[in-house]
């Protein structure tokens, strides 16, 4: 590996690691409030996405200020935001039918759906090792999540989360694509825009008044999910899509880990293999050579 190609997958790597790092605190925290307080999805979202909002206009933003004209002129950025609120919306949707564990599993297959989209539409090679490892990390999330335990009957469910997992898919390419003549401003108040147009509605028809440090939290909470976003969105600029969502699933690790420490949980031997196989997959990945298609950004040594 040439020292330029080598920088570029090194930058790539820790900004995914950082994100990851940002959306373990983010769900640590929200269970911690949905624990303690009486607070909805649909507002924990909304302060999520008016959170992140406040960030992209901040004037010292990574990577240039947002671009306001592409928030509804842009056909790219438009669909990175509508898909990916419609991705966000069917998650949800099917937490309740399918349980949280499956519903988990079916939508981390967003990374295998987008390496073999980013293959045919991004021009990456998907090499041998990286397949062996997307399917292990896959396998992974399916033991930690203790998805057997939902039995395995297919249900129109398990098809909405299937599209839900593709919707997802979607987005990281487009991110992909967009990183290379779109702000990372731009990209994620995207999101924001219309994520908060999804969530509006039902949080104001189901609005309860939270108490000063109920509200405090969800502010934090909301800052760690928007700095998790930037610095994912960041990462794809330097990483092919299959690498960038293997490192993503560390995510789930680290939740399991949160959950012992903070929350006296405990897990079963398949629920450790899988959080095994998790790590391996993202090693093995890490050690697959860069090969992305096209020049280095011109940007890259910013």
């Amino acid at each position: 590996m040439n020292a330029p190609a080598s920088r570029y997958a090194a930058r790539g790597r820790v900004l995914m690691l950082a994100s990851a790092l940002f959306f373990i605190a983010n769900v640590l925290l929200v269970r911690a409030i949905g624990t303690h307080f009486a607070v909805d999805t649909w507002m924990l979202s909304s302060v999520r996405f008016l959170i992140g909002l406040g960030l992209v206009f901040l004037p010292l933003m990574p990577g240039g200020a947002v671009n306001l004209r592409s928030l509804w002129r842009n056909p790219l950025v438009i669909a990175r935001g509508v898909i990916g609120g419609s991705a966000v919306a069917i998650f949800y949707a099917t937490i309740p039918e399918l349980g949280a564990g499956r519903a988990t599993f079916v939508n981390n297959t967003y990374i295998l759906w987008g390496a073999l989209l980013a293959a045919l539409f991004l021009r990456e090679h998907l090499q041998a090792r990286m397949v062996v490892a997307l399917l292990l990390g896959l396998l992974g999330v399916g033991l930690l999540t203790g998805v057997s335990a939902h039995g395995w009957a297919f249900s129109r469910a398990d098809a909405l989360a299937i599209l839900g997992a593709v919707f997802s898919a979607i987005v990281i390419v487009i991110i992909r694509r967009l990183r290379e003549h779109e702000t990372i401003a731009t990209i994620f108040g995207s999101q924001c825009a219309w994520g908060l147009a999804f969530t509006a509605v039902p949080t104001v028809t189901g609005w309860q008044t939270p108490g000063w440090l109920a509200a405090a939290l969800l502010a934090l909470a909301g800052l760690l999910a928007g700095a998790g976003q930037l610095f994912m969105t960041a990462g794809y600029r330097w990483l092919p899509v299959a690498e960038g969502s293997l490192l993503q699933m560390s995510v789930p690790v680290g939740i399991a880990l949160g959950g012992v420490v903070f929350f006296q949980e405990r897990y079963s031997l398949a629920e450790l293999i899988g959080a095994s196989l998790i790590i391996g997959s993202c090693v093995l990945g890490a050690m697959t050579r860069p090969r992305i298609a096209g020049a280095l950004p011109k940007d890259f040594q910013r």
